[in-house]
């Protein structure tokens, strides 16, 4: 099943990332969990970092198939990760990044210093939040 996990404890509350969009992670992402693996069985983690103008909070230029005006979950239910994470005992972890207008309005994750010169090293605002995903993952709470 899928389920919206809370993205915000995992980014800095103070300095420049305090403010949401400086650390260009959206308020939430998206976790699937195949039946296997929520009735306590031994699992993997694949963490999938959306492609640019794939995040649930990317405004398209046209309506994405089910119509609203945000992509919403058509990646994350769609990409068809859910399909071989369920034969396969894995947990899929979707983070969603976040369209900041005049820096990174594609909704990019950061791959070019829109954060920080730390954006590619384990000092990195969105490197920090993906690792405290998967260490609270890795201790069984969602």
């Amino acid at each position: 099943k899928f389920i919206e996990i809370d993205q915000t404890p995992f980014i800095p509350q103070d300095g420049t990332f305090s403010f949401l969009w400086h650390s260009g992670l959206d308020q939430s992402g998206w976790l699937y969990v195949p039946d296997n693996c929520a009735k306590g069985a031994a699992c993997r983690l694949h963490i999938v970092l959306h492609g640019c103008k794939h995040g649930q909070s990317y405004l398209p230029l046209k309506p994405p198939p089910g119509g609203g005006l945000y992509n919403g979950t058509t990646f994350v239910k769609n990409a068809g990760y859910d399909r071989v994470a369920a034969n396969n005992n894995i947990v899929v972890l979707f983070p969603q990044a976040v369209s900041i207008p005049a820096v990174n309005p594609n909704g990019c994750w950061d791959w070019w210093g829109y954060t920080d010169q730390h954006y590619a090293d384990r000092q990195g605002v969105q490197i920090r939040a993906l690792r405290g995903m998967v260490d609270r993952l890795s201790s069984g709470r969602h």
